[in-house]
């Protein structure tokens, strides 16, 4: 899962990460905390 969301990234050009960060910016710190909540029930579910 985390293979494939840094590989989406890499083919992402410049322009396109710069339009792309402006977004993020205001959806940013909600997005993360959901993100890392997924990551964390992800993780405990290996274990």
């Amino acid at each position: 899962m985390m293979y494939k969301l840094v590989n989406c990234m890499e083919r992402i050009d410049r322009q396109d990460l710069v339009s792309l960060s402006k977004i993020m910016k205001s959806q940013c710190l909600r997005n993360i905390k959901k993100f890392s909540f997924h990551i964390g029930q992800w993780t405990s579910g290996i274990n």
